[in-house]
């Protein structure tokens, strides 16, 4: 027989003398002196050893378990009063863990698990279910899981709190365990002899962040319920114990309001409205710790509600606010998030991918970024192809981040995280070292960078500025550029200046051009002068960006029909890029479109000679390129069919347009959808050929633009509302008038989109008019016309003719001659 030393026992399910011999040897006497735990007895009849000789007889001791055992640790014996929300999870874990008949008569235990970062409100709950239905339970058992020695020292008092050993004797925590392990097995209150009632049990492991260490504690045949919390996503699994339970998020924002008025009046603080209050915990992302801790900061800095919005807003400010400790609360023994969720504890790898993930948008980042090019982020530690899954699990086990599998719509994984988590990361770099913050920085500028598809870049040959196959990727970094720049743009002076690196700068240029392409003059004009105020922080100059930017201003100022802004930025861009070729003497794609585009505003500006000099100067540096393509001549060949279309040479124009689209059609067949090049051209085509009055060329021609418009840039881009509105022009001289109104009312909903439409917003209010007369529907069609003049007297203040008095002629005013 092993004795509690050489091995660990196994637990008894009957009453048979061996099992009866092995209890008495493993329980301490608690009635009985231990002279009388063996008594000497004569062999008689069928239990003859010997004659003479005695028999050793183990008689067991008689356990009886209390009525009633409930132990929680000291802080947990009262129910939090400022408990809030969370009714639902509480329900859920009633439904699968209090007793009933059936659960007494399976030998497996019920089991829930609770699963989420920490500070969520894991253990709050837990406690609350404990609370609530703790008279549904004769036994209750909570055992905080952080180590295995605190669990052997848990085990062994609950075995002297149940009886089944005294406090002198249970000098063994591996004995105390098994008789534990045992009872929950057979969970009978008169334990010695396996009769009586049987008792309700739950055992809570709290806090089983390595859900390894409860094999050797789980009742694996036991009769009751066990509840257990854990950070390790992976413990509500079938690796560990099953896939019942709930992963937790932020509260709901009405209970988190709800939590933090609580804690206010808790403390005399006055409260505010309920709409400050949910400004509030919306800034905390409804985090409970989060709350619990700023609660407490407001006390102690006596800030009022609004008082604490306007700090919390200041990057700096809330690194502070996020370092201080706020005082002791219920249940809660870390009161700062840092060390709630042990980021000081974490690799160096694991804590420099977190520290790249503060800086981007929490909801949506492309596991993509953080992993094409690490060695580009040239940051020590950051991990590289082989280590990063490693250290990425890292902060998956401990819901720091969230990965999301990729799928068929979504080819690379996706990482999530809490924009709380990325405020206290920040707070620890901006409040520690600065340095290190400027470098992670830098960093995620460069991630960001490598998987931006560049186009502002110089280049030889044909450079496809505007194929629409980029923007899905654009569209996946746009928001961590735009967050990124938040961030910049409330730092200090002195680290701005550290930040404001050449990779940032061309990621700014990227996105006003990538702006300008969707025709969005506000967010394209606020990036270029957000790009050239940056340029001001640099060190060092980049001449090529600069010229970028005023380029793209002077584009968007063309879009917008300002010809004298436009005159001036393209000039000052132009100015830069001769500059740079005179000392480099290298023909590549920047030289060659500053000629162009410089002739494209000289056109609008009505200087049709210098235009076409520049004109002619750029389609000599395209050739001299050395990856030269025919395509490269598609800009000249337009800017010259607009040289002969104002000169009145309609014919001549047509022939350069033909050109251009044929070059398209032998390199990407008929009506392609690289970009949009292929429907400008047939747009245009089709504008000269009304001119001509070729009507039915015309409108085949359109059709055919509008086709290859819709398919690359959408049907809700203003060029393709331009194609519809033309069409609509053609059906009513046709007399549709079903398919000219739905043309009309397309154009007219794009168009009123943004203010710098209003021309075109006028102009197709006017033409329906047309349409409602033929209608016959007079009093809507005076109306229309009246919206029409109304809009159009915002831009041509000084005309004050009534609608009656114009005609469609008088609409062009306010666009662009080849748009008309």
């Amino acid at each position: 027989m092993c004795t509690p030393s050489e091995a660990p026992p196994s637990i008894p399910r009957s009453s048979s003398t061996q099992s009866s011999d092995v209890i008495s040897v493993l329980t301490p006497q608690k009635s009985l002196e231990s002279e009388n735990a063996m008594t000497l007895q004569k062999s008689t009849g069928s239990e003859r050893i010997g004659e003479g000789q005695a028999k050793i007889v183990f008689t067991p001791p008689r356990v009886r378990v209390p009525d009633k055992v409930h132990i929680l640790p000291l802080e947990y014996r009262k129910p939090n009063p400022d408990f809030s929300g969370r009714k639902a999870i509480v329900e859920e874990i009633g439904e699968v863990l209090l007793p009933s008949k059936a659960n007494l008569e399976r030998f497996m235990p019920n089991k829930f698990v609770l699963s989420g970062p920490a500070g969520i409100g894991k253990t709050q709950i837990a406690l609350e279910f404990c609370h609530r239905y703790i008279d549904h339970f004769d036994i209750l058992l909570w055992a905080s899981a952080d180590s295995v020695d605190r669990l052997f020292a848990l085990f062994s008092r609950f075995s002297t709190k149940l009886g089944l050993e005294n406090q002198d004797s249970a000098k063994d925590s591996v004995v105390s365990r098994e008789l534990i392990k045992g009872w929950l097995a057979e969970p009978f209150q008169d334990f010695s002899v396996f009769r009586g009632r049987v008792m309700t049990w739950l055992l809570i492991f709290d806090n089983a962040d390595d859900p390894e260490i409860l094999h050797d504690f789980w009742p694996y045949d036991g009769r009751g319920s066990v509840l257990i919390t854990s950070r390790d996503p992976m413990t509500a699994t079938r690796h560990y114990f099953g896939d019942i339970g709930a992963a937790l998020g932020s509260l709901a924002k009405e209970d988190a309001a709800d939590l933090l008025q609580k804690l206010l009046k808790q403390r005399n603080s006055f409260v505010e409205s309920n709409e400050v209050l949910m400004q509030v915990v919306m800034k905390l992302d409804c985090y409970p710790l989060a709350i619990v801790q700023m609660a407490g900061v407001m006390a102690r800095r006596g800030y009022s509600q609004s008082k604490f919005l306007q700090v919390y807003d200041n990057e700096a400010r809330r690194a502070e606010l996020l370092g201080l400790r706020a005082g002791v609360q219920h249940g809660y023994k870390s009161l700062t998030l840092a060390g709630a969720w042990n980021l000081k504890d974490m690799s160096p790898g694991a804590a420099r991918i977190l520290s790249v993930v503060s800086l981007f948008v929490p909801s949506s980042i492309n596991e993509e970024i953080l992993t094409r090019a690490p060695s580009e982020a040239n940051l020590e530690d950051y991990p590289d192809d082989l280590d990063f899954d490693d250290r990425l699990s890292e902060l998956t086990s401990s819901f720091i981040v969230y990965r999301k599998e990729p799928t068929e719509s979504q080819e690379h994984a996706v990482i999530t995280t809490h924009y709380l988590i990325q405020d206290v990361v920040r707070s620890q770099l901006l409040v520690g070292d600065v340095v290190q913050f400027v470098k992670v920085f830098n960093a995620a500028v460069k991630l960001l960078s490598s998987v931006w598809p560049h186009v502002t870049r110089p280049q030889q040959g044909y450079a496809a500025h505007n194929r629409v196959s980029r923007w899905e990727q654009c569209d996946m970094l746009l928001p961590h550029v735009k967050r990124m720049r938040q961030i910049f743009e409330t730092l200090s002076d002195q680290n701005r200046s550290l930040c404001a690196t050449f990779e940032f700068l061309e990621l700014y240029s990227e996105v006003s051009w990538y702006y300008y392409e969707h025709f969005n003059p506000r967010e394209c004009i606020d990036y270029v002068q957000a790009t050239l105020r940056l340029y001001d922080e640099c060190s060092e100059e980049y001449p090529s960006i600069l010229a970028n930017q005023y380029g793209t201003w002077a584009e968007m100022a063309v879009c917008i029909n300002e010809p004298e802004l436009a005159m001036t930025k393209m000039q000052r861009s132009f100015e830069i890029r001769e500059a740079v070729h005179q000392k480099t003497l290298v023909a590549d794609s920047h030289i060659a479109a500053a000629y162009s585009n410089t002739a494209k505003v000289m056109l609008m500006n009505g200087m049709l000679s210098q235009a076409e000099s520049h004109i002619r100067r750029s389609m000599d540096l395209r050739r001299q390129m050395s990856n030269f393509s025919r395509l490269q001549l598609h800009n000249p060949l337009v800017y010259l069919s607009w040289i002969d279309w104002q000169r009145g040479d309609l014919t001549a124009a047509v022939a350069k347009l033909l050109e251009a689209l044929r070059d398209r059609e032998v390199e990407y067949g008929i009506n392609d959808g690289k970009n949009m090049r292929g429907g400008e051209l047939l747009y245009y085509l089709g504008r000269i050929r009304d001119c001509q009055g070729l009507f039915k060329e015309s409108f085949d021609f359109q059709q055919r633009a509008l086709l290859q418009l819709r398919t690359t840039l959408g049907d809700d881009d203003v060029f393709t509302a331009m194609a519809c509105y033309q069409l609509a022009r053609h059906t009513l001289r046709q007399r549709d008038l079903s398919l000219s109104s739905q043309l009309l009312d397309q154009s007219i909903k794009v168009f009123g989109y943004s203010q710098y439409s209003r021309p075109k917003l006028a102009r197709a209010m006017f033409l329906r008019g047309r349409l409602l007369h033929q209608m016959h529907k007079p009093d809507q069609a005076a109306e229309a016309a009246k919206s029409a003049t109304k809009i159009r007297r915002t831009y041509v203040e000084l005309d004050k003719r009534e609608a009656s008095e114009l005609d469609e002629a008088d609409f062009d005013d306010g666009i662009v001659f080849w748009l008309r």
